[in-house]
């Protein structure tokens, strides 16, 4: 943030999603305009990006997040049989396990009409 004008630093600290909003708390005069303009700037952009990432990134699992939890659920004996088949049938629909495999031979017609 060396790059920015003080400002600009306090645009990227204000942005909660609404430009005009945090130009106004920046102290910036026409807080559209400038909101917009500094939106438009890579570094700022950048910026606010990568503290929402790091906000939002204990939000969302990953894959062996959500895996490890399903496999926890699918082995507590404490939960219903019900709970415990659908974490398991959720694991497997993750790993692949119940995909079919449809193999077509022969010609295929398609038929397009347009409608006026």
């Amino acid at each position: 943030m060396s790059q920015l004008t003080a400002k600009q630093k306090k645009f990227v600290e204000a942005f909660t999603g609404n430009a005009s909003q945090a130009a106004r708390a920046a102290g910036y005069c026409d807080e559209r305009k400038a909101g917009l303009r500094c939106l438009r700037n890579a570094n700022i952009r950048q910026l606010i990006e990568n503290r929402q990432a790091v906000e939002n990134a204990p939000l969302v699992m990953n894959r062996q997040q959500r895996q490890q939890m399903w496999s926890a659920i699918a082995q507590d004996t404490d939960l219903s049989v019900r709970d415990r088949l659908r974490a398991s049938e959720l694991l497997g629909k993750s790993e692949m396990d119940f995909t079919e495999k449809i193999q077509h031979s022969g010609d295929v017609e398609i038929s397009i009409s347009w409608a006026n």
